[in-house]
């Protein structure tokens, strides 16, 4: 029987063993080869790092050790508390999180911040032990040493700054900033006076944000919803709030407190839809009259107590047109009854609102022979932009002269003529000095 070994020899030598060539042990030692010379390819254009001039090889094999090896605590918390820092640089420890901060952050917050402050402490000991071992005149080497030193202190400290920024409101997120001296605190001191400069200044923002945006309100519209945004402001102010950047849970919370108050739903709605939604904008980027949440609490208002109609009872006009027609003729019957007749038919024939009918104006009044059109050229509440300004326009009664609105016009016109002086808004004060009247007046 033919051994194997015997077997291979002649396998071998005879051509017949059915190894392919490229598996063969040459085969390998040539990829190798290859490999080889790849790898001495790439290393020509890998630079190496940069070394110095070389230390004694017993401090560098210490060095390496204190490296690479975790050392034993015990040992080390005895050297730190052997560096105490300089009674004329007290600076030179862990600073604190300042205590109207900590009270007020969570507990996975402080749990990191401790950690950090672990981490940080053998650094800050570190430098108080390599400041001691420096002359009054250090090299520059030990300048750089130290250099490097604190700057890896302050980029912890940047660090634990902006662990903690996101728990703060973000209107005091400036305190966070580098241009904030760390001292023993890690906020730095007088906390309670930059915090309320800083409030101070951002409600001074605020008041100037809202004063630019004036302009694309009318100033009876801030005059009606004046008292909803002073009440958010002085809220925003006692609970340290962005006044004009928020979240849905405010803005609910601030719409909760308004129904606490006894508002009704008009008047929620209003103060959601008009007087937030004019300067405050939610984080989420929603519009506030869109947001999906506040929608659905005003809904739950709306179907808790459902608005009732500003009037209960509506006068019969008929009595109103009788009474009216009594006050005829118009040259008979004193300027303040004229004046209040001319005012009436003017809104019931044209049922305007009494904000139009106080812009109207004689110049510009086009008189017909039975009609008289105003033009008017103020805002109303029904402008907007792209639109055409609305025209009142009053259609003579020949019917009854008595409660026609052109013959009251005419008679009008012509008794306050000598009256009005250069005044031309139409209804003036029937008493001296005969001065233009207010929207409320009317």
């Amino acid at each position: 029987m033919q051994s194997p070994t015997v077997g291979l020899q002649e396998g071998i030598a005879t051509g017949d063993s059915e190894q392919d060539e490229s598996t063969t042990p040459l085969a390998d030692n040539q990829q190798t080869v290859e490999v080889v010379k790849l790898g001495g390819f790439a290393t020509r254009f890998q630079a190496a790092p940069p070394t110095g001039p070389p230390l004694s090889e017993e401090l560098a094999t210490g060095i390496r050790g204190l490296i690479s090896e975790k050392l034993d605590e015990a040992a080390i918390k005895e050297i730190m508390d052997k560096h105490v820092p300089p009674e004329n640089l007290d600076i030179l420890e862990v600073p604190k999180v300042n205590p109207l901060i900590w009270e007020n952050i969570p507990a996975k917050t402080k749990s990191k911040d401790l950690r950090l402050q672990k981490l940080q402490r053998p650094l800050v000991k570190g430098i108080v032990a390599v400041a001691r071992c420096f002359p009054d005149n250090p090299t520059v080497e030990q300048q750089e040493a130290l250099a490097l030193l604190a700057q890896t202190n302050t980029e912890i400290n940047m660090y634990r700054r902006e662990l903690i920024k996101p728990d703060l409101n973000s209107r005091f997120h400036p305190l966070c900033k580098a241009d904030v001296r760390v001292t023993k605190y890690l906020f730095g001191d007088d906390l309670g006076k930059v915090v309320k400069d800083m409030a101070e200044q951002q409600k001074a923002a605020t008041v100037t944000k809202i004063g630019a945006s004036k302009n694309s309100t009318t100033s009876s519209t801030r005059n009606q919803y004046g008292t909803c945004i002073k009440k958010w402001i002085e809220d925003c102010d006692e609970k340290s709030y962005d006044t004009m950047s928020t979240t849905t849970n405010i803005v609910l919370d601030f719409l909760v407190e308004l129904k606490e108050e006894g508002l009704s739903y008009s008047a929620i709605n209003t103060a959601r839809r008009s007087a937030l939604a004019s300067f405050v904008v939610l984080n989420s980027g929603q519009a506030i009259s869109n947001d999906p949440l506040i929608s659905r609490f005003l809904k739950g208002i709306f179907n808790l107590h459902p608005p009732l109609p500003r009037y209960k009872d509506i006068w019969d006009v008929g009595v109103v047109l009788q009474y009216l027609s009594s006050l005829y003729p118009g040259q008979e019957i004193s300027l303040k009854e004229l004046s209040l007749k001319l005012c009436s038919l003017i809104a019931l024939t044209t049922a305007q609102r009494m904000q139009t009918i106080h812009l109207l104006k004689i110049d510009q009044l086009k008189l017909c022979q039975s009609s008289a059109s105003f033009y008017i050229t103020g805002l109303v509440e029904q402008s907007r932009p792209g639109n055409h300004q609305i025209t009142v326009k009053l259609q003579g009664y020949p019917q009854d002269e008595r409660i026609c609105v052109m013959n009251t016009l005419h008679t009008y016109l012509e008794r306050t003529a000598p009256l009005r002086g250069s005044e031309k808004q139409l209804f003036i004060s029937y008493r001296k000095p005969y001065l233009k009247v207010s929207k409320d007046t009317l």
